[in-house]
């Protein structure tokens, strides 16, 4: 992401990113979360807007692999993520359930 794109979303207060599950790396994540600040901070939001920023990542790839996603949500969270959009298995009824339970549980640790 371009150093102009992390600053307007410094100044609008958050971001939306979107990566695969397979190629998705916490730590890019992390420095795109640290280089937003930076930004946010040389255009002069304050600390504590900078702090409460939103940062939402969309996982695509996870639908019927819920399990890997959910094991990462905490290193996610480490890296400064807030919430998380997933794709859910609709092919059952109770699909969307069972993604929500999965992902509940460590998200309820973080």
């Amino acid at each position: 992401m371009s150093r102009h794109a992390l600053r307007r979303a410094a100044l609008a207060g958050g971001w939306l990113g979107q990566y695969a599950l397979d190629t998705m790396s916490e730590r890019d994540v992390a420095a795109a979360v640290a280089a937003m600040r930076h930004e946010g901070e040389a255009a002069g939001r304050n600390a504590a807007q900078l702090r409460d920023l939103r940062v939402v990542v969309r996982v695509t790839g996870a639908a019927d692999r819920i399990d890997v996603l959910s094991s990462r949500l905490g290193p996610l969270a480490e890296a400064g993520v807030t919430e998380v959009i997933v794709d859910v298995d609709w092919n059952d009824e109770s699909g969307p359930a069972r993604s929500l339970e999965k992902l509940r549980a460590p998200a309820t640790r973080v």
